[in-house]
């Protein structure tokens, strides 16, 4: 009989309900660790070390609030613990590798921020991508304009998109609730040139008014298959290279919107409730103003030195 592996000996000491908990934890670390190649079962995590748990930790804490990350990071630690006591890993690998310091819980969000003329170079991008780029800047919109979760953006329906009303109407993944989200005029603009498209090309179809709102293109025409999460990640990295900006995720989009919604003074609870977060202190990592107030002062300081 083969013994189990230090992760499967981890989770077997666990109550049911946090198994499963612990056990989602262990596969995301595991696609992290892998590069998306193993799950859970299938990894050496024996063979990790300190550098791979930075990058665990540095994607953990990117994706998730830092109590969720931290949690994370302890599952972890103790699969790494099992792998020493197994004797599959000396005490000084084992010790090295979870050594990584604690998640923060007050941190600004990693990642980047687009700025207004970044933003103006990804749109022009779509606009020399022909009908599809039509789409994309549509998909791209609802992140930047909207802040929705590229999930939420995909999961939208037309039924969900008010144009004339400019208002969007998102069901919140997480807590099936819905949250309403009022359209400046030129993310409506973009939307609006999206449906009409969508609408020319699905003419006669049962998806003509009803549906989702993304679809798959195939041969710059729109076809009745809802875009997926992979294709709006690839969409965004795809337009973000031929603009020039390097990588983009879509998850930046958002990050973007929070961020300069914060930036034109909005209030952070206002602020919270267009992006759905639950918790304010989420809605406060994306807060710029506090830093760019410390180099105020740090320079005016200076100004009082020179003089």
């Amino acid at each position: 009989m083969s013994r189990p592996s230090p992760a499967e000996a981890y989770l077997e000491n666990l109550a049911p309900g946090s198994r499963r908990a612990q056990e989602r934890a262990l596969e995301v670390i595991a696609r992290i660790a892998s590069g998306g190649r193993a799950g859970w079962q299938r990894l050496r995590w024996e063979r990790l070390r300190y550098a791979d748990a930075q990058r665990i930790r540095a994607e953990l804490a990117r994706r998730y609030a830092a109590s969720t990350a931290s949690r994370m990071l302890s599952a972890f630690r103790r699969v790494m613990r099992e792998a020493w006591l197994m004797e599959l890993l000396s005490a000084d690998a084992y010790h090295r590798t979870v050594s990584i310091p604690a998640v923060a819980a007050e941190r600004l969000a990693a990642g980047r921020h687009l700025d207004s003329s970044e933003i103006e170079r990804l749109y022009a991008a779509c606009d020399r991508g022909g009908e599809t780029g039509v789409r994309d800047a549509a998909a791209i919109t609802l992140m930047l304009g909207c802040g929705l979760r590229r999930a939420e953006a995909v999961a939208l329906d037309v039924e969900r998109v008010d144009l004339e009303e400019r208002l969007v109407t998102v069901l919140e993944g997480k807590r099936r609730k819905d949250r309403l989200v009022p359209l400046a005029p030129w993310v409506a603009e973009r939307l609006e040139r999206w449906a009409a498209l969508r609408a020319e090309h699905l003419a006669g179809t049962p998806l003509d008014r009803r549906g989702p709102f993304l679809v798959q293109m195939h041969g710059g025409r729109a076809r009745g298959e809802r875009l997926t999460i992979s294709g709006i990640y690839k969409l965004v990295r795809r337009r973000a290279a031929q603009a020039g900006l390097g990588k983009v995720s879509p998850h930046d989009l958002r990050r973007s919107f929070v961020g300069h919604l914060l930036d034109a003074g909005v209030d952070l609870a206002l602020a919270q409730r267009l992006a759905g977060h639950q918790d304010p202190k989420t809605t406060a990592r994306y807060d710029r103003r506090g830093q760019r107030a410390a180099r105020a002062a740090v320079e005016h300081l200076q100004r009082i030195w020179e003089g």
